[in-house]
């Protein structure tokens, strides 16, 4: 009688066991398709304002005439600025072609990098990397929809 009982709470801690193990998953599954969902919004935003850089022939012909070692130009930053989300904190770097293109200082989270190639205009030719590093805000919690 003493075995039954013992066997009996064994299998009662096995499926409680199981069923936790069940809930974690599908707790750990919704975390992984939000995160995803985040990412792709983040991406598509990043290669939004790449490409607005891109089209504007004078934020192209600056890229195009960086003296790698310089600043990053401020033009440039202030069309990353205008056009990137409130939610998001970004920093850009413009580098040769085949480079490793690798910001100075980045946060210890998440970060979400686009590059675009920039090679020519009518007058120029001088191939850049333009690369925009992207990561949330400190502290922000609201819905990435601003």
């Amino acid at each position: 009688m003493r075995k039954k009982a013992w066997v009996r709470v064994i299998e009662a801690f096995l499926a409680l066991l199981l069923i936790m193990a069940v809930v974690l998953i599908i707790i750990s599954s919704q975390n992984d398709n939000k995160k995803s969902e985040i990412s792709s919004k983040i991406y598509q935003e990043e290669l939004m304002v790449l490409r607005e850089i891109e089209m504007d022939q004078s934020l192209k012909e600056i890229v195009l005439k960086y003296n790698y070692g310089d600043d990053f130009p401020e033009s440039v930053r202030l069309k990353i600025d205008e056009n990137i989300k409130n939610y998001l904190e970004c920093t850009g770097k413009i580098c040769r072609i085949g480079d490793l293109c690798e910001a100075e200082s980045l946060p210890t989270k998440d970060v979400y990098v686009q590059s675009i190639l920039l090679a020519a205009t009518q007058d120029i030719y001088s191939p850049r990397q333009l690369v925009l590093f992207c990561w949330i805000k400190e502290g922000y919690r609201g819905k990435q929809n601003n």
